[in-house]
C-alpha cells in the first residue's frame, strides 16, 4: 500500500494493471487530473449494470428498517400525498403507498425509473424526471422523502430549497443523507485508507458530500423549514450483513476510481472485500443521518409572530392554513406526534446503533446556506 507521500496526484495513471479495464474507466472519467462534471448514474452506478439493482436493494435491506421507524414515528397517516424522491428500487415507496391507503397517494421520482415501474401496478404514480430541470413540477404534497439523493447531488442547497417549495402548508420534507461515523475508528488500517479513497473518488467523480447527513439540520433550516429534528442510524458490516454486500458490490464499480486517487491499490480493495465477510469482522461504515423540518402553516390568530420560536407544542395548534385541518387529523404533519418528542425517540431496530437529536429553529434566525450564503427562515 503506498502512503500519502508518495501517492500519485489524482487522475494521474494508475501503476497497475492487475484488474482490465482500471485504465479505460480512470482516463474516461477524469481530464488531467480534473474530473469530468458527471453526475450520479450517468456512468458510475448506472441502472444498466447488472449488478446495480442488487447494490441498490443491500442498501435498502440494510436502512429501510430505520427509515420505516422515522417515518412512522413523524406520523404518517392515510389520505396523505407523498413524494419519494430517487426513489431506488422503489422499497419505501412501496410501503408509503400501504401507509397512505387507497384514500392517499404517492409518487416516486427519479432520473432513472427503471426499477420502479412494477410500483404501477399497485397505484403508485412513477415520473422519470429530473430535479434539476425547471420544467419539473410534481406539484405540492404533504410528505416529500429523499434518501442518499442529497449528498450526490452538487448543487444540494438549490435542491432542498426547490423540494421545500412542494410541501403544502404544515408538510414534511424528511431526507436522509450519510454521516461517515463509523470508518475513521475502525482497527482494520485497509478498511480505513480505502473507504477515505472511495470518499475522495465519489466527490471527486460524481461530486458525492459523504459527510452531507452532519449539515442536513442546518440546511433545512436555510431551506425554511421548521420544527427541525433529526435522527442517527448505523448498520453494522460483517458476514452476510447488507452493508458488507453493499460495499462490496459499490467497490465493484469504484474500484477504478479508488485505485486512481492513489490513497489505496488493488491489493488494499482486494483485502477490504475480504474484510466485509470474514466470519469475525464487527465493524461500522456509515451513519445514515434522518433529518426533518416543517413547512409552516399559515397562522391562526396565536400563532408566533415573526421572530418567535416556531416549537412542537405551537405547530400542534395550526392547521394547514388552506382552509382545511392537516392530512388525517387535528394537526400539520408530523406535529401531532411532536417532532423529536417522545414517539421519535422509540427504540431503534436492534440492527443499528441510534441516536435522536430535537432541534427548535426560530422563525426569522439568519442561517448559513452550504455556500456561504445567508437566508432567512
Amino acid at each position: 500500500m503506498r502512503g500519502r507521500g508518495d501517492a500519485p496526484r489524482p487522475g494521474s495513471p494508475a501503476t497497475t494493471t492487475t484488474h482490465e479495464g482500471t485504465r479505460t474507466l480512470q482516463s474516461d472519467l477524469t481530464t488531467r487530473g480534473t474530473p469530468v462534471g458527471e453526475r450520479y448514474g450517468d456512468r458510475l452506478f448506472n441502472g444498466a449494470g447488472g449488478e446495480e439493482l442488487a447494490r441498490l436493494t443491500a442498501l435498502a435491506q440494510a436502512f429501510d428498517p430505520a427509515t420505516r421507524h422515522r417515518l412512522g414515528a413523524l406520523g404518517i397517516r392515510p389520505g396523505w400525498r407523498c413524494l419519494d424522491v430517487g426513489a431506488g428500487p422503489g422499497s419505501i415507496t412501496g410501503w408509503l403507498a400501504e401507509r397512505t391507503g387507497d384514500g392517499g397517494e404517492v409518487l416516486a421520482v427519479d432520473r432513472d425509473t427503471r426499477f420502479l415501474e412494477p410500483l404501477r401496478q399497485q397505484g403508485v404514480g412513477v415520473l422519470r424526471a429530473d430535479l434539476l430541470d425547471p420544467a419539473t413540477d410534481p406539484g405540492l404534497f404533504d410528505l416529500i422523502h429523499a434518501r442518499f439523493v442529497v449528498m450526490h447531488i452538487r448543487e444540494r442547497g438549490q435542491v432542498l430549497r426547490r423540494l421545500a417549495s412542494w410541501l403544502r402548508p404544515g408538510g414534511l420534507l424528511v431526507v436522509g443523507d450519510n454521516a461517515d461515523l463509523g470508518t475513521p475508528g475502525s482497527p482494520h488500517e485497509r478498511y480505513r485508507t480505502t473507504m477515505a479513497a472511495l470518499w475522495l473518488a465519489l466527490e471527486q467523480a460524481i461530486g458525492t458530500d459523504v459527510d452531507h447527513g452532519r449539515r442536513l439540520p442546518a440546511a433545512l433550516a436555510a431551506a425554511g423549514l421548521v420544527d427541525i429534528g433529526a435522527a442517527v442510524d448505523i448498520p453494522p458490516i460483517g458476514p452476510g450483513t447488507p452493508m458488507s454486500r453493499f460495499w462490496r458490490l459499490t467497490l465493484a464499480q469504484a474500484r477504478p476510481l479508488v485505485v486512481a486517487t492513489g490513497l489505496a491499490d488493488h491489493a488494499d480493495v482486494d483485502a477490504v472485500e475480504a474484510y466485509l465477510e470474514a466470519p469475525d469482522t464487527w465493524d461500522l461504515s456509515l451513519g445514515l443521518v434522518t433529518a426533518w423540518g416543517r413547512r409552516p402553516a399559515r397562522s391562526r390568530a396565536g400563532a408566533p409572530a415573526a421572530g418567535d420560536c416556531w416549537s412542537t407544542a405551537d405547530a400542534a395548534r395550526q392547521t394547514t392554513g388552506d382552509g382545511r385541518e392537516a392530512p388525517g387529523g387535528e394537526s400539520p404533519p408530523g406535529a401531532s406526534r411532536g417532532l423529536g418528542g417522545p414517539s421519535a425517540r422509540q427504540e431503534a431496530p436492534h440492527s443499528a446503533i441510534a441516536c435522536t437529536l430535537p432541534l427548535t429553529c426560530c422563525a426569522t434566525q439568519p442561517s448559513p446556506e452550504p455556500d456561504g450564503e445567508l437566508v432567512r427562515t
